[in-house]
């Protein structure tokens, strides 16, 4: 994970998820990890959102993720600063 650390920007969302079998990590970058659950370390998938928007300061182009995943059966929803993202099976 590269979250964005600095006086206003957490590093990873507040809340860690369990969703069926898997537990989801989300920075503020758009980055997630997700791991399954036990006594070892076990990291199932790595992904990354790679949108970019054009801010008003210099830094920092990447949306940011700032709030924790939502599943809504087999749907995650992402809320970036600008967007709402749905990653799912195609229909």
């Amino acid at each position: 994970m590269w979250p964005r650390l600095d006086f206003d920007h957490i590093g990873a969302t507040a809340s860690v998820v369990l969703s069926g079998k898997y537990i989801y990590l989300l920075d503020n970058q758009g980055i997630c990890v997700v791991i399954e659950p036990g006594r070892t370390f076990k990291q199932v998938a790595y992904n990354r959102m790679d949108m970019l928007l054009q801010h008003p300061w210099p830094v920092g182009t990447r949306e940011r993720t700032p709030s924790a995943p939502i599943f809504a059966g087999k749907d995650i929803f992402i809320r970036g600063e600008k967007y709402l993202y749905c990653i799912g099976a195609e229909k």
